[in-house]
């Protein structure tokens, strides 16, 4: 008997190309510890995001704050611990 049960998963947009990006990075930095650079890996990524993000509002003649943003990631994550 299977210990995994069959079922369709639906992945979130984006969500293949993170990995795959992610997976690359590890492959090519071949870091020794895996938890700390996946830490500091999507750290960056988020920053950047943020970052771009910002930069389009500002483009765009938009008031935007990085710390907003940063609010509501934080209240993401406090939920998903709930």
């Amino acid at each position: 008997m299977s210990k995994y049960v069959d079922c369709e998963v639906h992945l979130p947009p984006g969500m293949t190309r993170l990995l795959l990006d992610f997976t690359a990075a590890v492959i090519r930095m071949k870091p020794t510890d895996l938890s700390e650079f996946a830490a500091y890996y999507f750290s960056d990524m988020y920053q950047i995001k943020c970052t771009n993000e910002e930069k389009k509002a500002k483009a765009k003649g938009i008031r935007y704050s990085v710390a907003i943003m940063g609010v509501a990631h934080d209240h993401q994550l406090k939920q998903l611990k709930a």
